[in-house]
């Protein structure tokens, strides 16, 4: 009897994770750096999606500034994904009632 609630919690906790993974993979981050000179958009897996640079900023010509631009907003966006990580995990998975789960292990 046991064993049928571990593997029902088991079969909950795939679902909400599979829920995660394809909230977390539509989800859209944006953050910028420059005043707006340096745009990234990542998923909330972190990953870059898409990196915009203001042609203002490529004709100045300043290699080390665009780069410390893009090491900001990159930083940035990933920081944003991993927090929408946490809200979404939150979200989805506070209704999962592990006391019960470990309660079942024991």
């Amino acid at each position: 009897m046991a064993l049928d609630k571990i593997f029902k919690k088991v079969q909950e906790v795939h679902r909400v994770m599979g829920g995660v993974r394809e909230e977390l993979e539509n989800t859209k981050v944006e953050a910028d750096a420059g005043a707006g000179l340096v745009k990234v958009i990542a998923n909330g897996n972190q990953d870059i999606l898409e990196i915009c640079i203001d042609k203002e900023l490529i004709n100045m010509k300043d290699k080390k500034l665009l780069e410390d631009l893009l090491i900001s907003a990159i930083n940035s966006a990933k920081n944003k994904a991993q927090e929408k990580a946490q809200e979404v995990v939150r979200k989805l998975a506070g209704n999962l009632d592990m006391k019960d789960f470990q309660t079942l292990l024991k």
